[in-house]
């Protein structure tokens, strides 16, 4: 809780709030520890969304949900998997590349001596 002369400074525009107050109860814990709260794996997706399980509405809509995310992050996985092909590709025509022009410059040095 603020003080009376600490209101008084705001009050009177002689000391500007450092951010906004929080009491000790009021704080968040951080989560960076935390890789992914909502990660589901395979066989648990099928569980979770199976429809001869779900019998409400609020279920129902629970299940989409889940379904949906599930597919942002399948979408990110393929994304990163077809980015890490194309580098593998990439890898292999560099090596196939520095390998001929190693052959051609040798070539080339024994022809000038």
């Amino acid at each position: 809780m603020r003080t009376e002369g600490g209101l008084a400074r705001l009050l009177t525009g002689r000391e500007k709030p450092k951010g906004k107050y929080r009491s000790g109860g009021e704080r968040m814990t951080a989560r960076a520890h935390v890789p992914d709260p909502l990660f589901i794996n395979g066989q648990d997706i099928d569980k979770i969304t199976d429809p001869k399980l779900i019998s409400s509405l609020a279920g129902t809509d629970m299940a989409i949900s889940r379904i949906k995310v599930y597919r942002e992050r399948l979408n990110g996985e393929k994304t990163r998997i077809d980015n890490a092909k194309t580098l593998c590709h990439k890898k292999e025509f560099a090596d196939k590349r520095l390998n001929t022009l190693n052959e051609k410059r040798q070539y080339l040095k024994s022809q000038k001596q």
